[in-house]
């Protein structure tokens, strides 16, 4: 069995790959992760390029991993608990190196209805920033913000 150097302050100096595999499998187990975050763990962990598939692929198919429900808690998320909008999403899992399927069918999940509530809501919320702006000056601001939180320009308009 391969031996892997570990990099972390305190741990042995070799780590068996069971030992690796069993650390990997308790990191996914906590919380959704995607492929790419527990290739950087395992890269962190000094984990050779060759093995690292090799886990990975033992992760996918014990599992472990899956990018669509990734991609599906984490729409949620940054939906309920960052405020974001579609187009915000879509980025973040691209960074995330999630497929575009699977992030389409992910993004095609949200409820329209409680998007538009959370719209309302952000725009509310910064809206009350804005008092004392001009109205034109507090829809330019307004769109822009919402633009940047990731909220297509269609519902925008229908909320402003």
């Amino acid at each position: 069995m391969t031996k892997v150097i570990a990099q972390k302050q305190g741990e042995p100096d070799e780590l068996d790959l069971a030992v690796v595999r069993t650390k990997i499998e308790m990191y996914c187990s906590r919380a959704e992760q995607c492929p790419s975050s527990v290739r950087r763990k395992l890269w962190e962990w000094g984990v050779p390029k060759a093995d690292i598939e090799t886990l990975v692929e033992g992760l996918v198919a014990d599992g472990f991993l899956d990018e669509q429900r990734f991609a599906l808690a984490f729409v949620h998320d940054r939906l309920k608990f960052g405020k974001c909008g579609r187009n915000k999403i879509r980025f973040e899992l691209r960074q995330k190196q999630i497929s575009e399927q699977a992030a389409s069918r992910a993004i095609a999940t949200i409820d329209q209805q409680q998007y538009m509530d959370v719209l309302q809501a952000v725009a509310d919320s910064k809206k009350r920033q804005l008092k004392g702006l001009s109205p034109d000056q507090q829809r330019r601001r307004l769109t822009g913000y919402l633009l940047s939180k990731g909220f297509e320009m269609e519902c925008i308009t229908k909320v402003i």
